[in-house]
């Protein structure tokens, strides 16, 4: 993307329902349909599209607006992977996982999950492992 269509492109919060996301567009119409697509519903199912200005400079960067600017700066919640409850940046005991852009309620959360991720891996690698001894035999 070169630095002019970057900066053309402006950042929109698109809302529907309980869920949202940020879109870059050059106009709130295109971002409206940008955001329904992205949450997966129907165009008029879309709640609110809204310029968000503070935004405009991810415009063209991989992955978007981090999570971790979404929730810290700019009110959003995330799920927590391990209990699946809301996470704002009201939360006192929030712990991020930075590499995963990825909020925990807290410390005893994300140790849980990281324990069941642990335990799907080892079980994927012994699923290969026995899959490929099948395959010698």
């Amino acid at each position: 993307m070169t630095d002019t269509t970057k900066q053309e492109l402006k950042a929109f919060s698109v809302q529907a329902d309980e869920y949202g996301c940020i879109v870059f567009a050059k106009s709130g119409i295109v971002a409206r349909r940008q955001g329904a697509n992205e949450l997966d519903t129907e165009f008029s199912m879309i709640e609110s599209c809204r310029r968000v200005p503070a935004l405009d400079k991810y415009a063209g960067v991989k992955g978007g607006v981090p999570w971790k600017v979404l929730v810290e700066e700019h009110d959003w919640s995330q799920e927590c992977p391990y209990c699946c409850r809301r996470v704002s940046n009201d939360e006192p005991d929030r712990v991020w996982n930075d590499t995963a852009s990825q909020v925990y309620c807290d410390v005893e959360c994300q140790a849980r999950q990281e324990d069941v991720e642990r335990t799907w891996t080892a079980e994927a690698l012994a699923k290969s492992s026995n899959q490929r001894n099948k395959e010698v035999v």
